[in-house]
């Protein structure tokens, strides 16, 4: 009744819209929280699709699969590593299969930063793998842990930050799911380097093997600077 005349009335009234922005910014810190970055809320929204029709089609199982991914946060010093551990229970009566998990090291401003960083797998229990055709039996429970290894170029000018998460990729029941693992803050220090500068003198005088006068060794000046 406040529109005058003639004007067109398609349109969001304010309050409506400020209510609706609200509870998008929620839906936003939730999709973040669990390790969604804003460029791949196409994949969440899949993947909730996937879950919500998964747990509607069996809806005596609720949810198919529990994951825990726990980083060490420990500064690293003196090339010391840290330790991942991940965590699956199957909570369904079907097994998981396809089972591929891959760890991502990311810096502060999200850009990959694997290159900088050895990341060995040390155990694998209760599945049978990790690269894509791991299986892990209904009703069970495996686990995965790496080490971490920072290289010299990951600290080099100092104290900084890494962001270590991954991503988890199963099928279950005809139906393919992508977990992302939320991102745990790690410190890394810089590694310890010494450098060494030598000097010596060009030429060294001692006794001549070949005569059978014997010569006095002169001594032979080394220098070194660390």
């Amino acid at each position: 009744e406040d529109v005058p005349m003639g004007m067109n009335l398609d349109f969001i009234d304010e309050r409506s819209w400020e209510i609706s922005w609200k509870y998008a910014g929620i839906a936003m810190d939730a999709i973040r929280s669990e390790g969604y970055p804003d460029d791949r809320l196409v994949d969440a929204y899949s993947n909730a699709v996937q879950q919500l029709e998964y747990i509607q089609a069996n809806p005596n199982e609720g949810v198919c699969a529990s994951v825990v991914l726990q980083v060490e946060q420990r500064a690293v010093l003196e090339r010391s590593a840290f330790k991942a551990d991940l965590e699956i229970s199957a909570e369904s009566t079907d097994a998981i299969t396809n089972i591929k998990i891959d760890i991502h090291v990311t810096d502060v401003n999200g850009f990959s930063a694997n290159s900088l960083f050895g990341i060995v797998v040390d155990s694998v229990s209760g599945f049978s793998g990790i690269s894509g055709n791991g299986t892990l039996p209904a009703k069970n429970s495996g686990s995965v842990s790496w080490t971490i290894i920072p290289g010299n170029f990951a600290a080099e000018f100092g104290t900084t930050d890494y962001r270590i998460g991954g991503t988890l990729q199963y099928r279950i029941d005809g139906a393919n799911f992508t977990i992302p693992l939320f991102p745990t803050q790690i410190s890394v220090y810089p590694n310890p380097k010494l450098k060494f500068r030598y000097f010596w003198e060009k030429s060294v005088y001692s006794d001549d093997p070949f005569t059978s006068q014997v010569e006095p060794a002169v001594p032979f000046n080394l220098a070194v600077m660390v």
